[in-house]
């Protein structure tokens, strides 16, 4: 195994990098996940609102909002 190491560079795998994008992507919408949930928890701004704020569909919010009850 030592030997084929330094003929393949993990980095540019392309399963490597499709595994890098997929942990991106999973966690920004982690974050916009829980981003929704803080301003539904505010209480402040309506579900519309908060959609645009975030840049999802009211759906989404919507179904964050019933996972989450206060």
């Amino acid at each position: 195994m030592d030997s084929i190491s330094q003929y393949i560079k993990v980095e540019e795998d392309v399963l490597f990098q499709r595994g890098i994008e997929k942990g991106i992507e999973r966690g920004i919408e982690k974050s916009k996940q829980d981003f929704i949930v803080n301003l539904l928890r505010d209480g402040y701004y309506s579900l519309e609102k908060i959609a645009s704020i975030v840049g999802v569909s009211l759906e989404i919010v919507k179904s964050i909002k019933e996972q989450n009850p206060k």
